[in-house]
């Protein structure tokens, strides 16, 4: 099956460049964006559709009119052994592709190349084709071109099988280490031994990448505790009820972490963001022969000698200042009414009915559960 799946996934490739190169789009990005969209939903079914099956749906399931049964009674462990298959015949049949497939192309071409010569020269013996040593930059032309695309394409269904089942295996952290390892001396020796020269592309960002990356990110986290509370023997004796509460707090404890760190630690430093500021309004008082008014010198108006001050004992207003009082009142209908000024009233309405519907969900709940325990008690 991992054989099946690396294969299908080249033949998937192919099937997504086609189609993206059919609808003609007007820019680059436009064409890697749709292509990269194409590529994700197919090969997201096809790499770990099989995964997903053992982890959700092969406990006590049927195939062909016979009960499956995972190891030891526990589906985690056939999960374990699937992915652990997977990674390895990954690591091995997509690196040797990729090392040898160049290498195989530039063979064929040049066997092609000396059998169309000789043939000619057998044909044309008074016309005879003698070519002299090539130079490097001939030899290079003779390489397969770069493809940037397959390389993220990689990498990102690796990440998959890295982050989608961490829960159930965590080896595989390790496995993905050592298969950048090897990756990276690949295709060192790819970019200057087996492919031409990539020429550099001018990007703003690394988009579609960081999209993609985002939505594994997202997938990962559901999929690890959807696993980890209704898939796995640690909460097996838990209720329905009480499994949905734990998914529901994991959940909004992932999502609470998510922001406090973008918050603590953004994508864009402060200081690169307000340097960006200044330098769009220099480009912009630039481009529209905005003059800048110099700032006025005051220093001719400050007096260069001391300046004597008559220290008193005590001051002159103490008696003028009003003691502060303690007025719970007066303090809370000041606080309202600033509330009412710096907050929005659909932001207050919105964050009123999510409240409700928490408190309704969890008032839902709480009945359901009491019911269904007076239930098993009669």
């Amino acid at each position: 099956m991992a054989i099946f799946i690396e294969i299908n996934n080249v033949g998937l490739t192919y099937v997504a460049k086609y189609l993206t190169t059919q609808e003609n789009h007007r820019t680059q990005s436009e064409h890697d964006t749709h292509l990269l969209a194409k590529v994700f939903a197919f090969k997201f079914v096809n790499s770990y559709f099989v995964l997903y099956y053992i982890a959700f749906f092969k406990k006590h399931a049927y195939l062909f009119g016979s009960t499956l049964h995972c190891i030891r009674d526990d589906c985690m462990l056939d999960l374990q052994l699937a992915l652990c298959i997977f990674m390895v015949v990954r690591l091995v049949v997509q690196n040797l592709f990729e090392f040898l497939s160049p290498k195989f192309k530039v063979w064929r071409r040049d066997v092609t190349h000396k059998t169309s010569e000789r043939w000619h020269n057998l044909c044309n013996p008074s016309n005879r084709l003698e070519q002299a040593d090539m130079s490097a930059a001939e030899l290079q032309s003779k390489r397969e071109p770069y493809d940037p695309f397959l390389d993220f394409d990689e990498t990102l269904i690796t990440h998959g099988y890295a982050t989608l089942f961490a829960v159930s295996s965590p080896w595989v952290c390790t496995a993905t280490l050592l298969w950048i390892m090897v990756e990276t001396v690949i295709d060192v020796k790819n970019l200057t031994e087996n492919t031409q020269r990539p020429l550099p592309i001018k990007m703003r960002t690394n988009e579609p990448w960081d999209t993609a990356f985002d939505i594994y990110g997202v997938f990962a986290a559901l999929t690890n505790v959807i696993m980890l509370v209704f898939a796995s023997k640690q909460y097996e004796m838990w209720t329905f009820t009480e499994k949905l509460m734990l998914f529901i707090y994991l959940f909004h404890m992932i999502l609470f972490a998510e922001l406090l760190i973008k918050f603590l630690f953004p994508v864009v430093p402060r200081s690169v963001a307000l340097l960006n500021l200044k330098q769009a309004n220099m480009v912009h008082r630039c481009l529209e022969n905005i003059k800048v008014e110099p700032q006025q010198d005051f220093s001719l108006f400050r007096q260069h000698g001391a300046d004597n001050f008559e220290i008193m004992e005590q001051d002159i207003f103490d008696d003028d200042d009003i003691e502060p009082e303690l007025n719970m009142r007066g303090s809370y209908d000041q606080m309202k009414a600033d509330l009412l000024k710096a907050l929005d009233k659909g932001l207050v309405a919105i964050l009123c009915i999510t409240v409700g519907v928490t408190v309704l969900i969890g008032l839902g709940l709480f009945v359901y559960a009491n019911s269904t325990h007076t239930s098993g008690m009669r």
